[in-house]
């Protein structure tokens, strides 16, 4: 049968009873599967609703742990960076060092036991190196850098002098006396 032309008998009232049964029946049919998308549809929103709070949370995530990943990166080549740079200025101001030493530490020690005897007469006469290091001293253009010898001396059993001398001139400069 078809189901339009009997649905518009129906309508009108002008159908058998086999007709009106088949109506109804189809009718019956539409409505259940109705109920049934109907249902379908709300769980899709559920389900729909869920996946998308989902997919955000995920998509979050995500970019954080992208931001994570390059802030990471970035600091790990700022570092290496700064490390080439800083070597790249310490070892050239080390090798201008080397290359502008003309005096040795015993030398520099010599030259400062000299200058304090010379200067600063003891009773006893006994001049004694107490401490010595050496420094590296970075000049403003890297290839005058030298090293710089920072040498004290006990002169006698109440004096101590505390001075520095200059790798490349020998120069002596004084930086402090303490008397006992």
């Amino acid at each position: 049968m078809d189901f339009e032309k009997t649905y518009e008998k129906y309508k009108e009232g002008n159908c058998t009873t086999e007709e009106k049964a088949f109506i109804e029946e189809e009718i019956a049919k539409a409505k259940k599967l109705n109920a049934i998308i109907d249902e379908l549809d709300g769980k899709k929103e559920i389900f729909a609703a869920s996946d998308i709070a989902d997919v955000k949370k995920a998509k979050k995530q995500f970019k954080i742990k992208s931001v994570m990943r390059i802030l990471a990166v970035v600091a790990v080549c700022v570092v290496v960076l700064a490390a080439v740079v800083c070597g790249s200025v310490f070892g050239t101001a080390v090798t201008s060092a080397k290359r502008n030493t003309k005096y040795s530490a015993e030398e520099a020690e010599n030259i400062a036991m000299r200058f304090v005897t010379d200067n600063y007469h003891t009773s006893d006469g006994t001049v004694l190196v107490k401490k010595s290091n050496k420094e590296l001293d970075i000049a403003g253009n890297l290839k005058n850098s030298v090293y710089i010898y920072k040498i004290e001396i006990q002169n006698g059993a109440a004096m101590e002098v505390s001075l520095t001398v200059d790798s490349h001139t020998g120069k002596v400069t004084l930086t402090e006396i303490d008397r006992s």
